[in-house]
């Protein structure tokens, strides 16, 4: 049996990206659509049947069972579907979510890390895929203050970040950014593919225009409320997200490592918004 067969009438979108590049607010946008839901991250779709949700790192797992309510026991349960499609409404059925005996509700599954097989999954997958992408200054910028919060380390705005003991490391940085758009520009090539690559810092500045264009893309009307359930409210984006929250990396990285990721990023303008 394909393991893919019947998935969309269950799964509305994938959605992928950089890690701390904006698919968590991404989210916040489709899951306002009173027939989409879903949760902080999924992972379903990590191997080529339902089975394959038993090898999900032990980090990936915790927040599968964390942010969709279920526990060890459901994830064997999923695991034991014949295809995804009987996999997401059991993980429906399981769920804590407060929407899931709404009729005809479908639901989104994010996950950064679907971006590596990204060439694969718009062969075989049979739904909109989004790519949500952003200047890679501020995705370092981001990596780098999440880490530095984890580790409880002091950290100085500006500061040269290589020189910091807890900082990622840049050469890294780059090389993963560069190969990631290397992978979004070989699936994008193919004929027929169903991606559509959205820029943080576009929807940000023109949401509306950038609003329409998603929904377009799942073939729905855009819904009333700007933003659904759990991630940011529209008050926020409206005085929050705006032009300084996007330019936020000045105030992290020291001028030569900005120029440094900007020269080195393989990426076209847009991933260099703000230049």
């Amino acid at each position: 049996m394909n393991p893919f067969a019947g998935i969309e009438s269950i799964l509305a979108c994938m959605v992928c990206g950089y890690a701390h590049g904006g698919t968590t607010f991404f989210t916040g946008v489709i899951s306002a659509h009173p027939g989409i839901t879903g949760r902080f991250e999924c992972g379903m779709l990590h191997g080529d049947h339902p089975r394959g949700i038993t090898a999900l790192k032990p980090t990936e797992r915790e927040i599968l069972k964390k942010h969709w309510g279920i526990d060890d026991a459901v994830i064997e349960e999923l695991a034991s579907q014949p295809t995804f499609a009987e996999a997401y409404r059991t993980l429906l059925a399981r769920s804590d979510l407060e929407d899931r005996d709404t009729p005809g509700i479908r639901l989104y599954d994010k996950s950064p890390a679907y971006i590596r097989r990204l060439p694969h999954w718009s062969e075989v997958l049979p739904v909109p895929i989004f790519i949500v992408t952003r200047d890679p200054r501020a995705v370092f910028a981001s990596q780098l203050t999440k880490k530095l919060r984890v580790q409880r380390a002091t950290f100085e705005p500006g500061q040269a970040v290589r020189t910091h003991p807890q900082a990622p490391d840049l050469d890294a940085f780059i090389a993963h950014y560069n190969a990631v758009h290397d992978l979004v520009v070989q699936a994008m090539a193919r004929p027929g593919h169903r991606i559509l690559r959205v820029q943080l810092e576009e929807l940000v500045l023109d949401f509306d225009g950038q609003r329409r264009r998603i929904f377009d893309h799942l073939g729905l009307e855009p819904p009333a409320s700007d933003f659904g359930r759990p991630v940011v409210s529209e008050r926020k984006v409206r005085s929050g997200l705006d032009r300084s929250v996007i330019d936020r990396y000045g105030s992290l990285l020291s001028a030569s490592d900005q120029e440094e990721i900007v020269e080195r990023t393989r990426a076209s303008e847009a991933f260099h918004h703000g230049m």
